[in-house]
């Protein structure tokens, strides 16, 4: 892989991986038009950690106010019942992905790079995010049941072509959650997705050769880091000013346009 490949890979990863947009479809699309397999597992750990690094630095205050609120620091009280209460949500909304990913991980690999299958699911990504059009913003403070009814949202987007951000967002939407914090809910739940996934793919590459080097990696995690951070505050905006449903057109033509190509390729 060459450093003008890398630079690709990494853009579409830093964007797709947080824009409803699923970043399964577009990788799949990036490869084709490359002529790549993008098999090297160690360019996609540096691209998925450097993805999440960006979004750390986005999610920083609630990152910080999170760990503070464990460590004893001096956070008043209301701040100290807000960072445990987001670590509770968070650990509630990953155990059905999590559930999931142990006990359904060979069946969803076995799928996971089916190219047409991607494109046949984005579509109901899109039709997803168009409905979310008429969700009434009722301003709903998180819950313990609302973070697992965002968490088996996210499990579902295991499936190629779902987008993670885009079932989280527009499940926690149409349940009534406050627009910003459905966006930074689901970035806080995908940190452990990201993370998780990483670390699943770091252990199957223990024995594996990699055959990407130093520039390449080094030029795919930058740009990906910087790419999520672009991609992480662009959707807050968008989805606070009721947007959201644009990525629903998107999705549509990706989806479509996809399938034409991968059904008319040999």
């Amino acid at each position: 892989m060459d450093w003008l490949n890398a630079l690709v890979l990494g853009i579409v990863q830093g964007l797709t991986e947080l824009l409803p947009v699923s970043s399964s479809g577009h990788l799949v699309l990036a490869e084709k038009a490359l002529g790549l397999e993008l098999s090297d597992l160690s360019f996609e750990i540096s691209v998925h950690v450097a993805t999440a690094l960006g979004l750390c630095l986005v999610l920083r205050n609630e990152l910080g106010v999170m760990v503070r609120s464990i460590a004893q620091s001096g956070l008043a009280p209301e701040a100290k019942r807000r960072g445990r209460s987001l670590i509770l949500y968070v650990l509630i909304g990953s155990i059905p992905a999590a559930v999931v990913g142990v006990f359904l991980s060979k069946q969803v690999q076995a799928v996971f790079h089916s190219a047409t299958l991607t494109f046949a699911m984005l579509p109901l990504t899109g039709v997803f995010l168009l409905v979310t059009r008429w969700a009434r913003e009722k301003k709903l403070a998180l819950s313990p049941g609302l973070a697992l009814l965002v968490g088996i949202a996210q499990a579902v987007a295991v499936l190629p072509g779902i987008s993670r951000s885009g079932v989280t967002i527009g499940a926690a939407l149409l349940l009534g959650v406050n627009r910003e914090e459905a966006v930074k809910f689901s970035f806080l739940l995908s940190l452990p997705a990201i993370v998780g996934g990483a670390l699943l793919e770091f252990s199957r590459s223990l024995d594996a050769e990699s055959t990407v080097g130093a520039d390449s990696l080094a030029i795919g995690s930058v740009v990906a880091f910087a790419c999520a951070v672009f991609a992480a505050g662009a959707l807050l905006r968008l989805v606070k000013r009721g947007k959201l449903e644009y990525f629903g057109y998107y999705c549509l033509v990706v989806g479509v346009v996809g399938l034409i190509l991968t059904t008319a390729s040999p």
